[in-house]
């Protein structure tokens, strides 16, 4: 009986050393590999909604609308060749939220919205939307400025280049001029910005397009929602 006592404890210590070893190696493998972060807020308005503003008002300025017509899109791939856009629309909006009796606890924000027609006349469907904070919407209204006067000069910049994107992004919206083979195009997306500007142009399905003259247009809803961005925070 002794013997058996003994080849019973000897087993139960193999046991516990080929546990402990399989603990490690799976301490091991999540120190390599650890767990993925949850998605992190891309703007400090979202972080305001989401962790500091309850019970929170929420108010919504419309600024601008501006019309899609349908464009070529000069881009050609494998999987994607040379198409023509549905029309569709840019909304431009300036956003307050602020603590409930306590107006000057807010935080404040532009967002552009994404719409594409759908077929039935009059309806549009939302297709995606973006936030910047207020302190980076007058940057971004500049940065457009300087894209249209660059894009617009007789020798752009890469000009000997066969394709050549210019962009400016801020929070979850970028917008930029692409040209391939001479032929130019303004993007609009909106988004996760290290997802977007990991892939070419038009892969990305939250993407609206437009011809370079109507740069100017989306440039100036910009400045004009900067404009009552600023008129909002100057009333407090």
């Amino acid at each position: 009986m002794a013997r058996t006592r003994s080849g019973d404890a000897g087993r139960r210590v193999i046991a516990l050393l080929s546990l402990a070893a399989g603990l490690l190696a799976a301490g091991g493998a999540a120190l390599a590999h650890p767990p993925q972060a949850a998605d992190e807020l891309l703007s400090r308005f979202e972080q305001f909604l989401v962790e500091g503003c309850s019970p929170c008002v929420r108010e919504a300025l419309p600024i601008a609308t501006l019309p899609v017509r349908p464009v070529t899109i000069p881009f050609s791939s494998r999987n994607v060749g040379v198409r023509t856009t549905r029309p569709g629309e840019i909304s431009v909006e300036a956003l307050r939220a602020y603590l409930l009796g306590r107006p000057s606890r807010q935080l404040l924000a532009v967002r552009v919205t994404l719409s594409v027609a759908t077929g039935n006349p009059g309806e549009m469907y939302r297709m995606a939307a973006g936030l910047m904070d207020e302190e980076e919407a007058g940057a971004f209204a500049s940065g457009l400025g300087e894209i249209i006067q660059a894009t617009s000069g007789s020798t752009p910049p890469g000009a000997g280049a066969d394709g050549v994107e210019i962009d400016q992004t801020s929070g979850t919206i970028r917008v930029g001029v692409a040209r391939v083979s001479r032929e130019s195009i303004v993007y609009v997306q909106t988004g996760d910005l290290r997802v977007l500007t990991r892939r070419p142009v038009w892969e990305a399905s939250s993407t609206i397009y437009l011809p370079v003259a109507d740069l100017a247009s989306l440039r100036n809803a910009i400045a004009q929602a900067a404009a009552k961005l600023q008129q909002l925070r100057s009333a407090q």
